[in-house]
């Protein structure tokens, strides 16, 4: 585990160390080749003028070495020799200037017209010397030789790179300084936000990030958390529900049956006593069995842990059949149907069934006897619906967004008759298990309808 400030800040030092860098060192060839030019700049001015004050070809040796010699080369450091066509010196405005060295290519290109530019080793040190043609009429003399040490122009670079390296350094040392601190800066929401998030317990879902909600750079992170802070508060409380009502679920099967078997265990009794006590103990375990099985589908539904068998089905015939089974188990709720023909799909035809059966039964078990449930079936191109619909009391609209929770109950009072509580969850979870969607709306006149969108092919898992 690294630390994120940490690293903009060395990274950030480390940048801007290495521009710096290349900066000076960029300045500091710029600064030697620019006092270099110079350098070149000032012994040819020299030579020009020394060649133009030359006399001519009498009192040539007397003459020469006068007129040199006044150029004080030990203050100016400007050294010039004149040398004849085979390289000798014949002339130099001070004794040291004799013992500059002779580079002959240098010296021939001259003989020949050329100025050339050399630096040479001499007395220790580097020279930068300038090899020019004597004009003519100047009798044995050939060449000029004007040189000058760099020793001073390399003094100056050091002090200009010792300069450059200060400001180098200190200029590293003030970007460390100043990245530690923006990066101090830049993580500090990142910390503030952390610790609102840890002290966000069982106790306190409720309670939502407000650290820099307002930054625009934190806001969409802050929204992110706050919102997974919403879902993971509605599973919270969710879950303690599905954990009270499913205990009060089982608790009371369990409770019947115990009861049914303590009383005929008490004494002898008639058969047919047996045999409804044996009924009322196999009407409660297939209660228990059917909360534990919706529990189990929806488990696998929503984990993505069950593929629905998709195959060719003919959506009316399939929903036809479905009414014509639930008109023979029960005669209390006259149940019809309206489903458009050849309405075909490729689905799950066991899961289409269970959530059509679900949704009937939800509204037998949800309305008084006598009320009239419609099933209907409509192809909407890319889709198929398929709709329950009841005129029974309907549900209140505050209750709508939530009826499709895991044993969610708008009467508090929970009678035995409302069923399991799993019903519109397991139908929810099939429907989204075929990528589709569902709604719930009251009717008009009263009542309400229950809506299942499915693609008419399977869509891909998104």
């Amino acid at each position: 585990m690294y630390s994120l400030r940490r690293t903009l800040a060395v990274r950030l030092s480390a940048t801007m160390f290495i521009t710096l860098l290349l900066i000076g060192l960029w300045a500091s060839l710029g600064t030697y080749r620019i006092l270099r030019n110079q350098l070149d700049a000032s012994l040819s001015e020299l030579l020009a003028f020394e060649s133009s004050q030359l006399p001519g070809l009498e009192g040539v040796e007397s003459d020469l070495s006068k007129r040199l010699s006044s150029a004080a080369p030990h203050v100016i450091n400007r050294y010039i020799v004149v040398r004849d066509s085979s390289g000798h010196v014949i002339g130099a405005n001070t004794p040291v200037a004799t013992s500059l060295p002779l580079d002959r290519e240098a010296f021939t290109r001259a003989l020949k017209g050329e100025t050339v530019r050399r630096t040479e080793g001499w007395r220790g040190g580097p020279a930068r010397t300038i090899y020019a043609p004597v004009p003519p009429n100047r009798g044995g003399w050939a060449v000029f030789q004007a040189s000058a040490e760099l020793r001073p122009l390399n003094h100056t670079l050091r002090q200009v790179l010792f300069f450059i390296g200060g400001t180098v350094l200190l200029g590293s040392l003030a970007t460390l300084f100043g990245a530690s601190w923006l990066a101090q800066r830049s993580t500090a929401p990142v910390y503030e936000i952390t610790r609102q998030a840890e002290e966000i317990d069982a106790g306190r879902l409720s309670r939502r990030i407000t650290s820099h909600a307002d930054v625009a750079e934190f806001e969409g992170l802050v929204s992110v958390i706050n919102r997974m802070l919403d879902r993971v508060e509605r599973s919270y409380r969710a879950q303690q529900r599905i954990v009270r009502d499913v205990g009060h679920d089982i608790k009371t099967p369990l409770t019947v049956i115990r009861g049914e078997i303590e009383v005929a265990l008490r004494g002898v009794r008639e058969p047919e006593r047996y045999k409804a006590t044996l009924r009322s103990v196999l009407e409660e375990s297939e209660r228990l069995e059917m909360i534990s099985s919706g529990l189990i589908t929806l488990a696998k539904l929503e984990n993505d842990s069950y593929e629905p068998a998709y195959q060719e089905v003919d959506v009316s015939h399939l929903v036809e059949d479905i009414v014509n089974t639930t008109r023979d188990r029960t005669s209390s709720h006259p149940v019809s149907v309206k489903a458009a023909t050849n309405v075909s799909g490729v689905l799950d035809s066991g899961l289409v069934r269970t959530a059509v059966c679900e949704l009937i039964q939800n509204s037998q078990q949800h309305t008084p006897p006598g009320t009239e449930i419609s099933v209907g079936v409509e192809d909407r191109g890319e889709r198929i619906e398929i709709s329950v619909s009841d005129n029974g009391p309907g549900i209140p609209e505050e209750d709508l967004p939530y009826i499709f929770e895991r044993f969610y109950r708008g009467d508090e009072a929970r009678t035995r008759t409302a069923g399991a509580g799993l019903g519109l969850t397991l139908v929810q979870a099939i429907v989204l298990a075929h990528r589709g969607k569902i709604i719930a709306k009251p009717n008009p006149s009263a009542g309400i309808t229950i809506c299942m969108a499915l693609p008419k092919t399977p869509a891909a898992p998104s």
